[in-house]
């Protein structure tokens, strides 16, 4: 049977094709007009458009995620009514879901379904803090993008936060009494009305990680008013029943996950699958001795297969079997080196003891930083100074300023292309968002120029008035910083401009302070630092407001608030987005060069010191600095799969 829907448009997204249909929705495969990118487009059935309450939260609740930036996280691209529909538009991931590799494979090892669910609760507990309850945790909401083989680098991407409740204030039904949700992995309080918070959310993760171990949902049976019945009342069934090979602790960790009471649950996504990596014995880093069984290791230190759990006696075998095989391959980290640091490259291993020495650290490189152990784990040559690392569909682009060329860079192999633009120097780059990027092209030819990273086809420029420089995207519309030429007297206006997204125009000019340095965009304004002026510029449409300070240079936006580096103070400021104050000044270094932030951590590049700055946003706290050696970093931004790219120069 043929969709009526197919060919036609919605709300600027043309429909191509059906992904998949659900009980109370249908996904399409739709391009958008502008930005032309594919996306996923889930048209909520009207009964849902009917009931007002669940449409206003809705699109409260869709707009609320869409500001949540997590790398597990799908991104939302707009949400609305058209007429009787609610839709939601979202990022089109290429792969699976955790659903198609049950119904496939039946059963996951234990390393694999511990490694796809930890990227779910870490995902789970960033959208908690923010006051959000997914409410439909299943395996048909976790995307898989494929890896290099499964179990290895498949990253995982948390949809459908369109469905989510707001905490504290929802129950687990509509206002009509519909439930909203998947029966097998519902929390009991999602059938008794009560309030939800992110304990709901552990629940239905606990029934996920039993899916996976068991290769079946916990409470199976043959009506939904059963399957209701013993999520209230039923003992909660063992794992090791279904597969004996599993220790018996793991029951224990399914049966707090699983409690009927929100309060005798893990108090967090992240605990519970902490807790069930400890039971499981699976790989945390960490010295121990070999256990009975044996592998080979290919020559070269080539990748360990895996060990079948049911070879193994019990959990701890298993960890000591694998930790002690990737020391034999790796070698052991270097020690500490300066006080308060770590020596170049390594950060430290999560245990607090040896693990895999650091690749060293070049100039002209862009470097790969794992945020769970603060760890470089890649450097791949590029060019000569090489700008901020952009993550587009999963490969790297960059701008060498030496020699004006684009690269596109895999990230997993390093092999590099050079891209042939029509702008001979392209000064800034920004992702898209979907599978494209913008280029803007300094002052030769003032422009801005989007690229297609498939097809590497390029729009034609959009004029700019003066020097186009950095970029920022938001609200619907590309903003440009123009600067005049670096040797014109710092009394000349600056500009930023703002491009309308759906039509390509621009639709105003914004004067802003002297020597606008970077843009971004939050809180429904784009901000500009202005060096010379040593003010930020916060604007709105086109009302400026000016907040005062010493010379700043950088900006981000993450954990509820803006971040700036404060160039004059060798500090970064955080800066409260309500009344536009001041709240924190973190010592930092000498001529800090990039930030990039999100809710889990600010990073800083400090370019004379060759350091890498991790701060925690929640105390405001530096927690970790990478020695990077005798390098500068500078542009820094966030891969899709949460890792940190820098671009390092030489001193």
């Amino acid at each position: 049977m043929t969709d009526a829907r197919i060919g036609t448009e919605l709300a600027g997204y043309r429909i191509e094709s059906v992904v998949g249909r659900g009980g109370m929705s249908v996904v399409y495969l739709a391009e958008q007009d502008f930005p032309r990118r594919k996306v996923a487009l889930k048209l909520l059935s009207p009964e849902l458009a009917e009931d007002s309450r669940f449409r206003e939260r809705f699109v409260r609740e869709s707009n609320t995620a869409a500001s949540i930036e997590h790398p597990n996280i799908v991104p939302i691209y707009g949400a609305g009514q058209v007429g009787d529909l609610l839709y939601i538009a979202m990022r089109f991931i290429r792969g699976t879901d955790l659903k198609a590799v049950l119904e496939q494979e039946g059963t996951l090892e234990p390393e694999r379904a511990v490694g796809l669910l930890a990227q779910a609760a870490g995902a789970l507990d960033a959208a908690h803090e923010r006051g959000l309850v997914h409410r439909d945790v299943k395996p048909a909401n976790l995307l898989i993008s494929p890896g290099s083989r499964p179990g290895v680098g498949e990253h995982v991407y948390l949809a459908d936060f369109g469905l989510t409740k707001r905490s504290l204030s929802d129950s687990g039904v509509t206002g009509t009494g519909q439930f909203v949700g998947t029966l097998d992995y519902a929390a009991p309080e999602q059938f008794e009305g009560k309030t939800l918070d992110g304990r709901t959310d552990v629940y239905s993760l606990g029934c996920v990680l039993y899916a996976c171990l068991t290769g079946h949902v916990p409470y199976g049976r043959d009506q939904e008013v059963a399957v209701m019945y013993a999520h209230l009342l039923s003992p909660i069934p063992s794992a090791r029943e279904s597969r004996p090979e599993l220790p018996a602790e793991l029951d224990a960790v399914l049966a707090r996950a699983m409690a009927k009471s929100l309060q005798d649950r893990f108090a967090t996504c992240v605990e519970l699958i902490e807790a069930a990596r400890d039971v499981l014995g699976t790989p945390v880093g960490g010295a121990g001795a070999v256990g009975p069984a044996a592998a080979t290791v290919p020559a070269g230190g080539g990748p360990v297969g895996k060990v079948a759990l049911s070879r193994l006696k019990r959990p701890q075998v298993l960890a000591a079997f694998i930790t002690a095989v990737l020391l034999v391959v790796a070698g052991v980290v270097i020690a500490v080196g300066r006080s308060g640091t770590t020596a170049p490259g390594a950060g430290s291993s999560p245990s607090g003891g040896a693990g895999p020495a650091a690749p060293v650290v070049q100039p002209n490189s862009i470097i790969q930083i794992d945020p769970n152990t603060n760890r470089v784990v890649k450097v791949i040559p590029v060019g000569n100074r090489p700008g901020t690392p952009v993550d587009v569909s999963g490969s790297l682009w960059v701008i060498n300023s030496d020699d004006g060329t684009l690269y596109q860079v895999d990230p997993t192999t390093g092999a590099k292309t050079t891209v042939s633009i029509p702008t001979s120097h392209p000064d800034s780059l920004i992702s898209d968002g979907g599978s494209g990027l913008w280029i803007s092209t300094g002052c030769d030819h003032p422009a801005v120029e989007h690229l297609d990273a498939g097809t590497l086809d390029v729009s034609p420029p959009i004029p700019v008035r003066a020097c186009a420089g950095p970029m920022a995207l938001g609200g619907g519309y590309l903003w440009v910083i123009n600067h005049a030429r670096i040797e014109r007297p710092h009394t000349e206006p600056e500009f930023v401009t703002e491009i309308d997204l759906k039509t390509s125009k621009v639709v105003a000019t914004v004067e802003v302070g002297s020597l606008p340095t970077a843009v971004t965009y939050g809180f429904g304004s784009a901000w500009v630092t202005n060096a010379d002026s040593n003010t930020l510029s916060r604007i709105d449409g086109t009302r400026v407001t000016t907040i005062h300070g010493p010379e700043m240079n950088a900006v981000a936006i993450g954990q509820e608030a803006v971040w700036v580096i404060l160039y004059g103070r060798d500090s970064i400021g955080r800066i409260d987005p309500i009344d536009n104050n001041t709240t924190a000044v973190i010592s930092g270094g000498r001529s800090m060069s990039g930030i990039v932030a999100n809710d889990r951590a600010v990073w800083v590049s400090v370019a004379n010191d060759g350091n890498l700055l991790r701060i925690d946003p929640a105390t405001n706290k530096l927690v970790k600095t990478i020695y990077l050696g005798l390098v500068s970093p500078g542009g820094i931004s966030l891969g899709a799969d949460g890792t940190v790219w820098v671009g390092v120069t030489t001193p």
